[in-house]
């Protein structure tokens, strides 16, 4: 496997899309670049930064469990 030389794209699971759409926006100033019902796209120094809701994730509930956490990250790398 080669050196990763970036991070390009970030996905967040969260409770509540609008309130973290907020926070991100408003509080850390990032510039939303793509807005759907249910997703939100954010850019942070070049690097894109997804909002979904948490119950996108039910599906998998067995490996979450496992992993312990609330929801999925997931990550593209370079």
């Amino acid at each position: 496997m080669g050196q990763i030389k970036r991070v390009n794209y970030v996905s967040l699971p969260v409770g509540d899309v609008g309130r973290a759409r907020a926070f991100y926006e408003e509080t850390l100033g990032l510039r939303v670049t793509l807005s759907q019902r249910s997703w939100v796209e954010l850019d942070a120094s070049n690097v894109a930064r997804a909002l979904y809701p948490r119950e996108a994730d039910e599906g998998r509930t067995a490996a979450r469990s496992r992993s312990r956490s609330k929801g999925w990250t997931r990550c593209l790398l370079r």
